[in-house]
């Protein structure tokens, strides 16, 4: 079921709109953790909708869940009921025959077989033996026409890439803290190389001439598409190989999508220097911290008392305060930025708050939305006399772009490892080779410098 429709834009009520229309079940599951008023919101609305449609829709047991509840009951009727022996081979051979229609309607499944289509033709067919040898139907003909088609026994649900499919996502949700909108990506990417596969076909089946038909089958998709397609792809394929069920495709790095880079944007230096020294109040204060310390809004709302000593500001960015092991880093302060600091600090647990003693960001929570009044009270009305080319955000991009190109040679750390410490970032793994983390005169010294150029005012 996709849910693609314009109707979905505005969010979940039109979602409970359309379902009513599909089905007559009466949806009572609302959108506590969904930003249905915006864009990401709606996507957001619209899947979690296709997900509880689908698990609330009243769906016929299959004949195989039926069958298998059948083979539960008559086993145990033959090991607690006494029985005559006339009454246990009775039961047996209904036992018996249950297990080979399941047998069949699973290696069905597993060949792409339409079981009923199959039992049609062969009531067809015996009609016509009937018509045709009137007493004598051969039925050893049309019984041998119906069960070749079923023969061999059906291959272990744990070696079907479906097993492996659901056990993947389960782990992976397990291990690691996804956002929503990256966990409904990743399957809808998977599942894309699932349904390509088969999810009732045997793992094994999984080779690289798969991987090259995967390939021209996606060639027609945008390249984003393709990209997120190929990536979950290979993990998924790398996490069968480390279950020792598949061989590593030997071409399994070799396809790549290849999507254009954006060019970088920044502030160019006269419109930061505008920006910073041009601007009142607390946004100027803000501009300063964005500037000085590489912070967005969210970290400048979340910054404490405690933090603030001998000039320095020291902190993990906010987004990363849950990590294992967050980067904290000690930013020198300019001489500005303290200044501005001691007009609008105040006595409460937050550094800075609105006059009315509210915080500046609130995060999204079960029942309400983000809410970032920095960008909401401020930039925009700033925006609307001033119409700067870019967002607040860039600010932080403008400063470690500038450390890269007016940054002093140093013998013992190098601007990738500064950029990192002013960034306040954990390097990737294939970068950690190139990481030297500054000692902090060092550092000190790339923020007088900016400092410096930036504000007019020397520390």
């Amino acid at each position: 079921m996709e849910a693609t429709t314009r109707q979905l834009e505005r969010g979940w009520q039109p979602a409970k709109k359309i379902a009513a229309k599909l089905s007559p079940i009466i949806l009572d599951l609302e959108p506590q953790d969904i930003e249905s008023h915006t864009r990401a919101g709606s996507r957001k609305a619209a899947n979690r909708w296709v997900e509880y449609v689908e698990s609330v829709l009243s769906v016929p047991p299959s004949r195989l869940g039926e069958l298998e509840k059948q083979v539960v009951h008559l086993q145990h009727e033959l090991e607690t009921s006494k029985l005559s022996p006339d009454q246990a081979e009775q039961i047996q051979g209904e036992l018996q025959d249950i297990q080979d229609e399941l047998r069949q309607i699973k290696v069905a499944e597993q060949k792409g077989i339409d079981i009923e289509e199959v039992k049609r033709k062969k009531r067809e067919l015996a009609k016509l033996s009937f018509e045709l040898f009137q007493d004598e139907p051969p039925l050893e003909i049309e019984n041998e026409l119906y069960f070749e088609q079923f023969s061999g026994e059906p291959i272990p649900d744990k070696m079907l890439v479906d097993y492996w499919h659901k056990a993947y996502l389960k782990i992976t949700r397990a291990d690691r803290i996804i956002k929503e909108s990256t966990w409904d990506n990743l399957k809808r990417s998977l599942k894309e190389f699932v349904d390509f596969v088969g999810a009732k076909s045997p793992v094994t089946t999984i080779t690289s001439k798969t991987i090259d038909d995967y390939v021209i089958h996606l060639s027609s998709q945008g390249q984003a598409k393709k990209k997120g397609c190929l990536r979950e792809m290979r993990t998924f394929v790398k996490y069968l190989n480390e279950h020792d069920l598949i061989p590593l495709p030997k071409n399994i790095t070799k396809h790549r999508s290849k999507t254009k880079r954006a060019n970088p944007k920044h502030f160019n230096t006269d419109e930061l220097k505008r920006l910073l020294n041009d601007t009142d109040g607390f946004l100027q204060l803000v501009i300063h911290l964005s500037a000085n310390c590489g912070f967005y809004n969210i970290d400048i709302a979340s910054t404490t008392a405690t933090m603030l000593h001998d000039g320095y500001l020291t902190r993990c960015r906010h987004k990363t305060e849950t990590n294992d092991e967050p980067m904290v880093v000690s930013w020198k302060l300019w001489p500005r930025t303290l200044e501005l600091i001691d007009q609008h600090k105040t006595d409460n647990k937050m550094l800075f708050v609105q006059s009315d003693g509210n915080p500046w960001y609130l995060e999204k929570t079960e029942t309400a939305p983000k809410r970032d009044f920095i960008n909401e009270r401020l930039w925009r009305e700033f925006k609307k006399l001033h119409k700067p080319n870019l967002s607040l955000r860039f600010i932080r991009k403008t400063v470690a772009n500038m450390i890269e190109t007016n940054m002093i040679d140093s013998t013992e750390t190098n601007t990738y490892s500064v950029q990192k410490e002013y960034l306040a970032q954990v390097p990737a793994d294939e970068m950690l080779a190139a990481y030297v983390k500054p000692k902090q005169h060092e550092f000190d010294s790339v923020m007088d410098q900016l400092g410096m150029m930036l504000t007019k005012i020397e520390p």
